[in-house]
């Protein structure tokens, strides 16, 4: 006995595959409005999205603020010169612990 194969498979998987194209040219239509794109002589791409950039440009102003903020060490050598700067203990135990506690838990992550 012969089987022979069906016309409408084969219409069938040309729709999908149609349709797969259709989807694909919307997202990437999508894509390419939430992205920089920069292509290289030989043909290279690059696409950098929207939100990369967003980040880019924070890691830049954090890499060009000082790394001291002048006036407050200024207002801190002045409460120690004049004997009014105090030490909260409690606080520091409290950011002491917290900090444990972070450290514990992100190497549980780790190890778990």
């Amino acid at each position: 006995m012969e089987i022979k194969k069906s016309n409408a498979n084969q219409v069938g998987a040309a729709q999908i595959s149609e349709q797969s194209k259709l989807q694909k040219k919307s997202v990437d239509a999508n894509a390419t409005s939430n992205t920089k794109q920069a292509v290289s002589s030989s043909g290279d791409r690059v696409e950098i999205s929207s939100d990369a950039t967003v980040l880019a440009q924070g890691l830049d102003q954090i890499k060009h603020s000082p790394d001291v903020r002048a006036d407050r060490v200024a207002e801190l050598k002045k409460a120690i010169q004049s004997g009014t700067y105090k030490v909260d203990a409690r606080k520091i135990a409290d950011k002491m612990v917290d900090s444990s506690l972070e450290e514990a838990i992100l190497l549980g992550r780790k190890n778990g």
